[in-house]
């Protein structure tokens, strides 16, 4: 089964190809933010490993990914 991208995430990414600039995100900070506060409903089962967070697995490819793409 593949996974599925949450509603959230597809908001963000498209909030970033807006053609308008300004209802683009204001700066990385501010899409890192919102990725933040994202949870899945799978991510609560998946146990953390103590090396690094579950939040870092998951934010920082998709923070990479919005950067590539606003840039």
């Amino acid at each position: 089964m593949q996974p599925t991208i949450p509603h959230d995430v597809s908001a963000i990414v498209m909030q970033c190809l807006a053609k308008d600039p300004l209802q683009r995100p204001v700066n990385a900070h501010a899409v890192l933010e919102r990725l933040s506060s994202i949870t899945t409903p799978h991510a609560e089962q998946i146990q953390r490993s103590p090396r690094r967070p579950l939040q870092l697995k998951v934010v920082v490819p998709v923070l990479v990914a919005l950067l590539a793409v606003i840039g």
